[in-house]
């Protein structure tokens, strides 16, 4: 199944469609936006709101789609709000065509490192997610700083790497916690 929704995903980000992406069998919830990135362990979309407008980025693993729907009345109104806002088709995130065998989230995790990246981290027993970036990245777990959402550092946590369903990035809360930081140094 996983090959056949990589190449679909494929499609749909070699024509620029606007996708629902459903990542949680127990919720009527999805995720609209442009597929970015895709290898053979995961798929990076950006994040378009049911109003239209962006909202950062979204990378999450294959194996947890089980539903992708284009074309549907409510996506179609969805794209003509995007259309309407400009945000329908932006410059890419990503500059290079990754190999498929690589990791989108390795990749996210060591960008987050490297600049101080604030990541909204989701988890797949569904918890509370949380805001931060990665201060150290091992094979199996990755330590974070952790902030809250007015920006204010709020301890570190250390988890691991099987239990993230899902980064966010970019994204309107995201923005919001490194301006906030920005202004408290």
């Amino acid at each position: 199944m996983s090959k056949f929704i990589v190449d679909k995903l494929i499609g749909f980000q070699e024509r620029k469609e606007l996708v629902a992406i459903y990542a949680n069998p127990d919720a009527d919830f999805h995720y609209a936006g442009y597929i970015e990135a895709v290898t053979n362990l995961e798929c990076l979309f950006r994040v378009i709101s049911e109003n239209g407008e962006a909202n950062g980025y979204r990378a999450i693993p294959i194996e947890s789609i089980y539903q992708l729907e284009t074309n549907t009345l409510a996506m179609q109104d969805v794209l003509v709000l995007a259309k309407h806002r400009g945000t329908e088709h932006t410059a890419p995130f990503l500059e290079v065509q990754l190999k498929k065998k690589y990791s989108l989230m390795e990749y996210i995790t060591d960008l987050s490192k490297i600049e101080q990246l604030v990541l909204g981290v989701e988890l797949f027993d569904d918890s509370e997610s949380f805001y931060g970036y990665v201060l150290e990245n091992v094979e199996d777990a990755i330590e974070f700083q952790s902030f809250d959402v007015d920006g204010r550092a709020d301890g570190v946590i250390i988890i691991r790497k099987e239990i993230i369903s899902s980064y966010t990035f970019k994204g309107e809360i995201e923005v919001g916690i490194e301006n906030k930081r920005k202004k408290t140094f």
